[in-house]
């Protein structure tokens, strides 16, 4: 080897080390950028994974800054109208059927069901929407999943069984929040509210609703070796609280979805969950009786035709038995007897003007009662307050229009020659001057928890504070009249309108908590042996 070739061997060998030495180095930035690259993706991971994420339906929402909100003390609440618009529910300010722009409270809708609810309550209340209600002739399907025949997609095949707009009313924890014009409920109770499931975890807040978790609950049951589920909405509600109506293809029962146990076993014709008392309604020999949540009998399937929830609140039910109706209260003891024609106020429209949460239970404690066309008053542990003497409950204009009609055919028969045009002035002048409301009960804010009964055409006041009659029936009216909005309560006897408050108070009737005023009370006592002789 010469000089020169050395030479060339030599640079060729720097040459060589040169590009190793590149390569090296080269592999060792990407080696670094790589490990940079992990170390970001995994801290923007470990980042994200801190930062709240929520699901419906297993669809990524974004969580607005509307959306959550925790009050002082640490509790959480979610935004009624943007959970709506998430969950499928058209939102309406107001309370339901009360025709208001009051953003205090809303409605919300689906095909299903209308929630009804206000700010600063804990009362929830829920109408089931059935606009199809099937025909004594219809059977209902069992499948739950059926094709569309002109979008050949499958889709979930939910029916309704109760009547159009049945009522269900549901206590909750903390009350409704009403904050930067917005309404918030607490984020615990949204299962209940909307009908949906609700997972969480530390950063994860996941939502399902009915009809996207029903087909997998479908598989379920085939899994545990079960022919079907109940397609009923109101079955599909259980779920919510991790039960599920199952079917042999003959008969119904109820298992647990977290561990798959019966809870009631296959043997009923029909059930029907209430969601609001956690309660199903079980049918077995044309028999319908009630089974909690935990498989424990309320009511044998066997003592009576139909059952029904008379007041959710207070836990009562309305039977029928012979075409008799009684009152079962939630241990599913006699409260009333089944021995009555009707129970629960029959003109409950005519007194759409006062605040009642439920016409058939007023002040939370009398029950009308109703035989042979009479009515009394019984309270809510069975004991008769009234007895069925009277001629109905409540003052209406309609009572007035009736005298008038009585009074004008009298006259007529009486007076031929008196000519019709003059009758149709004296109808019309009584009609004109009647402004004033119709009352069924005095408020308590008068003084008393009045409940106002008619005798004959004449009118008394029933006190359900003390449970007995404290104005006899000898009032020719028994009215109120609002102006500024407030509302004045009067009497009239003898043509003399009096004041009914300043009346309570010259006589002693206001806020009488026991029998230490004996006069009074031996007047009542009187006066009802009286009236029930």
């Amino acid at each position: 080897m010469n000089l020169e070739e050395s030479n060339k061997f030599v640079e060729q060998m720097e040459k060589n080390n040169k590009n190793k030495r590149i390569i090296i180095a080269t592999i060792v930035v990407l080696a670094v950028i790589i490990i940079l690259l992990i170390i970001t993706i995994n801290y923007i991971r470990a980042k994200d994974a801190k930062k709240l994420k929520m699901y419906v339906n297993g669809r990524q929402i974004n969580i607005t800054s509307t959306l959550l909100l925790q009050d002082d003390e640490g509790n959480n609440y979610m935004n009624v109208k943007e959970l709506a618009n998430l969950l499928g529910y058209s939102y309406q300010k107001g309370e339901y059927k009360n025709y208001t722009e009051d953003p205090n409270s809303c409605y919300l809708e689906t095909p299903y069901e209308i929630i009804s609810m206000s700010s600063d309550s804990n009362i929830i209340t829920k109408y089931i929407v059935n606009k199809n209600a099937l025909s004594e002739n219809e059977t209902i399907s069992n499948e739950l999943i059926v094709q569309d025949e002109e979008t050949k997609e499958k889709r979930l095949n939910i029916i309704v069984d109760s009547e159009d707009e049945t009522v269900e009313t549901f206590n909750i924890n903390d009350k409704i929040l009403f904050t930067n014009n917005e309404l918030y409920i607490p984020f615990t109770e949204l299962p209940r509210i909307f009908s949906a499931q609700l997972n969480t975890s530390t950063y994860r807040i996941g939502v399902n609703t009915i009809p996207n978790i029903a087909t997998s609950i479908s598989q379920i049951a085939a899994n545990l070796g079960y022919s079907g589920v109940s397609n009923l909405y109101e079955n599909l509600t259980a779920i919510i609280d991790n039960m599920l109506v199952v079917n042999d293809g003959v008969s119904y029962g109820v298992i647990s979805l977290q561990d798959g146990h019966e809870i009631i076993s296959l043997k009923y014709d029909k059930i029907l969950y209430r969601q609001d008392t956690e309660e199903f309604f079980v049918t077995a020999e044309n028999s319908v009786g009630i089974i909690d949540k935990n498989g424990k009998t309320i009511i044998k399937p066997t003592a009576y035709e139909s059952i029904s929830s008379f007041d959710e609140i207070t836990k009562l039910y309305l039977v029928k038995k012979d075409n008799k109706y009684g009152i079962l209260n939630r241990e599913g003891q006699t409260v009333i007897y089944a021995e009555y024609d009707e129970i629960g106020l029959k003109n409950a429209e005519d007194f759409e003007n006062e605040d009642i949460r439920n016409y058939n239970l007023l002040f939370e404690k009398c029950i009308p009662v109703n035989n042979n066309g009479k009515v009394g008053l019984f309270d809510i542990d069975g004991n008769e307050r009234l007895k069925c003497v009277y001629d109905s409950l409540g003052f209406t204009k309609n009572d007035i229009r009736k005298k008038d009609d009585k009074s004008d055919s009298s006259n007529t028969n009486s007076n031929s020659n008196s000519s019709t045009n003059e009758t149709n002035t004296i109808n019309t002048t009584t009609t004109e001057i009647m402004d004033y409301d119709n009352v069924l009960i005095i408020p308590e804010d008068v003084g008393i928890q009045g409940i106002v009964v008619n005798l004959n055409g004449l009118y008394g006041i029933y006190d359900a504070k003390v449970g007995k009659l404290i104005m006899p029936c000898v009032y020719t009216k028994i009215y109120s009249r609002t102006r500024a909005g407030k509302t004045i309560y009067y009497l009239e006897y003898n043509d003399q309108e009096i004041v009914l408050s300043e009346y309570l108070a010259q006589n002693n009737l206001l806020n009488i908590k026991d029998d230490n005023n004996k006069s009074i009370n031996e007047n009542v006592e009187n006066n009802i042996e009286n009236i029930e002789e």
